[in-house]
């Protein structure tokens, strides 16, 4: 199983290949996620781990586009991002986008009242982290209350499943 870690900063994953914008110990590839197309063959990745990133990315919809290309048919891409109403969304100057579930209905084509997408390109999954004061709550109430009170969800954790068929190759 080849396993990509995008962003890896100083978390080195065993197994997988690191990469990074800067260098260092124990990263393989090191470029600019705002570039492409990335140093990676088409239908390459069966797993793509993200944590922390897109937000400081220029076009998250070309990031997930790219995404799509350099991984295989039903793999699995994991994104975790700060949620639109936490401080830690805010708290970084860095931050260039912020995240709601909405938000990855409409970039994988899913939602397809504002989406831009013709063909759906991924299989949606989304859990919500809460802050530790309400991790009791299930994730249907998460949901609900997390919309009026900022800090009760911390940050998304996303799963998408890579869709490619004769529509969209």
């Amino acid at each position: 199983m080849k396993k990509l870690n995008l962003g890896c900063g100083k978390r080195i994953l065993k197994g997988y290949v690191n990469c990074d914008i800067q260098n260092g110990d124990g990263i393989d590839n090191s470029f600019d996620f705002n570039v492409f197309p990335y140093p990676y063959l088409s239908n390459y990745f069966d797993y793509v781990y993200c944590d922390n990133v897109l937000e400081h990315l220029d076009n998250v919809n070309e990031v997930l586009k790219e995404l799509w290309r350099i991984s295989k048919p039903n793999a699995k891409i994991r994104i975790i991002v700060p949620y639109w109403n936490a401080v830690s969304a805010y708290n970084d100057s860095t931050h260039k986008h912020w995240f709601n579930e909405r938000t990855f209905e409409i970039l994988c084509g899913i939602n397809h009242v504002y989406s831009h997408s013709v063909n759906r390109t991924f299989n949606l999954k989304i859990k919500f982290i809460p802050n530790k004061a309400f991790k009791f709550l299930p994730q249907y109430l998460l949901r609900l209350v997390g919309h009026y009170i900022c800090n009760v969800i911390s940050a998304l954790d996303v799963e998408l499943e890579v869709i490619k068929n004769d529509r969209n190759p």
